[in-house]
């Protein structure tokens, strides 16, 4: 809920014109490999947001391969945003677009404080 919140916040804050879609597969012991294998097969940009650890090793996953690379340290209320650039339509390869931090929307930031 509060993961969903943080996203709606985020999203109005860029301009976004979709709400933030709440999912399931990013329970802690699952370390984001379902929501990965899901993301794989989209063939759109995402934004995502969730709760750490597993948003950290998600987007390792997606960006790196593995998810112990630790390719992020995604600060409370933190959201990537993943471009596909190619790979197999089984296996696309991910970049960061961008990273957003309630430090640089102050809107946000004031939520995620209370």
């Amino acid at each position: 809920m509060r993961a969903r919140q943080t996203a709606e916040l985020i999203a109005g804050a860029l301009g976004g014109e979709r709400m933030a879609e709440e999912t399931t597969g990013l329970a802690p012991r699952e370390a984001g490999a379902r929501m990965a294998d899901r993301i794989r097969e989209e063939e759109r940009d995402r934004m995502l947001g969730g709760h750490r650890p597993v948003m950290n090793r998600l987007g390792s996953l997606l960006v790196a391969g593995h998810a112990g690379a630790q390719a992020f340290d995604i600060p409370t209320g933190g959201m990537l945003a993943l471009v596909r650039q190619g790979g197999s339509t089984t296996d696309p390869t991910w970049a960061l677009s961008f990273m957003v931090t309630p430090a640089l929307l102050p809107e946000v930031q004031e939520r995620v404080d209370e």
